[in-house]
């Protein structure tokens, strides 16, 4: 009895474990039309709470994908474009991204809003207390910057300008201190599954290469 009662245990653990690396896929992924994309339009992203961090989400993508430099994946950032369309501080309706995107010759348009909750955690034990205790204001400020906890989702859809489709759609969360780490860190999850695939689909075409020589 207790030898069956410790295999379910054990098992019940390994399953944990599983899914304690488990990620969420996205809910749109077409791989052959991603194939298809050689120049991407990036669009500032909405933020209904903080209007930078909206930007300051599309510049990381932006920077990520153009770094990592995947081969015939050209990215193309859409700032200015959707200003002198009289774009609003809202998510780029997926009509006038796909005619932004044929406009530029871009196969594909980058869409999506920013969404976050901060709240301050009063039990925090932050750096520099002791300093601005003589100070009742600059005291103040420092806990309350300290002690902003985040919870923010980052959500991604990427259309074809060809069809209109998505071709990618995903979401991602990212919690704790540090807007800006919170936020860098929900970018690299929401992009995960995207930079896996081109990560991959690069490797794959320098095989070929690599063997004529």
């Amino acid at each position: 009895m207790k030898c069956g009662l410790n295999r379910i245990v054990l098992a019940v653990a390994g399953l944990a474990v599983l899914c304690a690396g488990c990620e969420p896929k996205p809910a749109v992924f077409d791989m052959a039309a991603i194939d298809g994309v050689h120049k991407l339009l990036v669009f500032p992203l909405a933020s209904s709470h903080d209007p930078s961090a909206g930007p300051i989400t599309s510049g990381m993508i932006s920077a990520r994908l153009a770094t990592a430099r995947y081969e015939r994946f050209h990215i193309v950032e859409a700032p200015a474009l959707w200003r002198l369309a009289g774009g609003s501080p809202g998510e780029v309706p997926k009509a006038t991204a796909v005619q932004i995107a044929r406009q530029m010759g871009a196969q594909a348009a980058l869409t999506g809003a920013v969404g976050y909750a901060i709240a301050l955690d009063k039990k925090l034990n932050y750096p520099g207390a002791a300093i601005t205790t003589k100070d009742p204001m600059a005291h103040q400020r420092l806990r309350d910057f300290a002690a902003r906890k985040g919870d923010i989702q980052v959500r991604l859809r990427i259309i074809s300008a060809a069809t209109g489709k998505d071709i990618y759609v995903h979401s991602a969360k990212a919690d704790g201190l540090g807007e800006s780490k919170l936020i860098r860190k929900a970018t690299e999850k929401v992009l995960k599954p995207l930079e896996k695939y081109l990560r991959n689909s690069k490797n794959k075409r320098k095989e070929p290469k690599d063997e004529k020589k």
